[in-house]
């Protein structure tokens, strides 16, 4: 039976690993993700539960983070396993120096019963040579992304992505195969690095999306003033060129939303954290293409829709009707609009609902 290593690394063959070893990580690339990796290691393991998000934790469990300094997820403490510094596994009762506090762990009831709710996953994260291995013939996604390391259509930025530091997330499942991945891409300003969900291939779950999110935000570090740029070398899948910070607070989007420059106004209303205020206020910026973002964006209610269907410019009446929140009144009103275009992306919603 093959280890959990080599199921991690057998979807780069050796002649593979040969070809891509080539090319190398800049010095700024390692650097900007030394903290989350460590100096000389390029792989990070992990585990999540796919119901961690509907989990509600004890007093216990927020007495042990506070004792550990350190966060827990629930299927670490049910398990009663974590990480030290070193990325070790070792229990967590060894690692809480209250007597107290451990007996009060060890009889914790919620963490009865739970275990056989949670389904447990691994989680791998890479830098370096294995990003090439991000997508091959072996993967489901392997007809869905144009950087299939065999065939695919894009698979001339891989190289690029090694060197200047792309990151790749992985979910497997209870056998190690690899049944999620996410490309996590490095935006820059003139001092700072920060990292961005791009892409996510596999089994859409949010569990899986908020582990990707979550190592976004430790590649990012702390919060960081201005605006990010996608290093031109690495592909955009997304789109998107520009972004905040992914820990920039409600606060932080509303003051950018002010700003006189419309690509920072842009990149406040992508933000994921951008609110259903945010995105009434950018409905009514001067800028079309931060009013095309804002109704394109997932919290936009059927609300707002109306008003982006009375936009002046055809592309954010597109982006209303297109949006999952559009309601068959929406689509009528669309059908009569005077913009071809218009007319027949309604008359496509139409019948994506009719069916």
């Amino acid at each position: 039976m093959l280890s959990f290593r080599q199921i991690l690394l057998e979807y780069l063959t050796d002649e593979q690993r040969k070809s891509y070893s080539k090319h190398v990580m800049t010095e700024k690339a390692r650097k900007a993700t030394d903290h989350f990796f460590g100096e000389g290691n390029d792989k990070v393991t992990g585990n999540i539960s796919t119901d961690e998000t509907h989990h509600t934790k004890s007093e216990i469990h927020k007495q042990v983070e506070n004792h550990l300094g350190k966060e827990i997820t629930p299927v670490e403490y049910h398990q009663g396993k974590i990480k030290d510094k070193y990325n070790r596994e070792v229990k967590l009762g060894s690692q809480i120096k209250d007597e107290k506090l451990r007996n009060e762990f060890a009889s914790d009831k919620t963490r009865d019963g739970s275990k056989k709710n949670i389904q447990s996953f691994t989680t791998s994260t890479h830098r370096g040579v294995e990003v090439a291995g991000q997508t091959n013939k072996e993967h489901s996604w392997a007809n869905h992304s144009c950087k299939n390391i065999e065939d695919g259509s894009n698979k001339k930025y891989l190289g690029h992505e090694i060197t200047h530091g792309t990151v790749v997330h992985f979910v497997h499942d209870h056998t190690g195969k690899e049944i999620y991945r996410s490309t996590l891409q490095p935006h820059h300003n003139k001092e700072n690095t920060t990292y961005h969900l791009d892409s996510e291939y596999g089994i859409k779950h949010p569990s899986f999306t908020k582990s990707s999110h979550d190592v976004a935000n430790k590649l990012s570090g702390e919060y960081k003033e201005g605006l990010f740029t996608k290093h031109s070398k690495v592909y955009n899948d997304s789109g998107k060129t520009m972004i905040l910070h992914p820990k920039a607070t409600s606060e932080h989007i509303s003051k950018a939303l002010n700003d006189t420059d419309p690509d920072v106004r842009k990149a406040a209303i992508y933000h994921p954290k951008a609110t259903t205020e945010h995105i009434s206020k950018a409905l009514n910026d001067k800028d079309e293409h931060v009013r095309w973002k804002a109704i394109k964006h997932p919290k936009a209610t059927s609300e707002h829709i109306p008003k982006a269907l009375n936009d002046k410019d055809p592309d954010v009446r597109i982006g209303a009707i297109e949006h999952p929140n559009a309601t068959s009144e929406h689509i009528s009103k669309a059908l009569n609009d005077e913009d071809y275009y218009v007319r027949w992306e309604a008359r496509m919603a139409q019948k994506v609902k009719n069916e």
